[in-house]
């Protein structure tokens, strides 16, 4: 069990870390902004600061507070990204390929160790 704990919240520790970066102003992985976007989230211009922090303080807030909710909606992740370029045909490439590779895995790896 603690094992588990520690694998989730250090995931949910670094990729809440990576928002808060990408607030700050950051680009990895990309050099600029329409490469960060091409790999983050494909063919929509990148968030401002607000959303990105927004989203960083709910990756450690939601599951802690709602580990069931955040369990499904990790699940729903994970499988939606899986058949996102049937809904979104634009954002074949970069993206798309990441998100089959590791972001889709990820989510719903997340997804299933938090399941209470």
């Amino acid at each position: 069990m603690l094992m588990k704990t520690t694998v989730v919240w250090t995931a949910l520790l670094l990729i809440s870390a990576l928002h808060f970066y990408w607030a700050a102003g950051g680009r990895w992985p990309g050099k600029d902004h329409r490469e960060l976007s091409a790999k983050v989230i494909g063919d929509r211009p990148l968030p401002g600061p607000v959303a990105c922090l927004a989203a960083a303080v709910l990756l450690l807030l939601g599951p802690a507070l709602f580990p069931r909710m955040a369990a499904v909606l990790f699940c729903l992740r994970g499988a939606l990204g899986m058949v996102e370029d049937h809904f979104r045909p634009t954002i074949r490439g970069t993206h798309q390929s990441l998100s089959k590779r590791i972001y889709s895995p990820l989510s719903f790896l997340i997804g299933l160790l938090l399941w209470p």
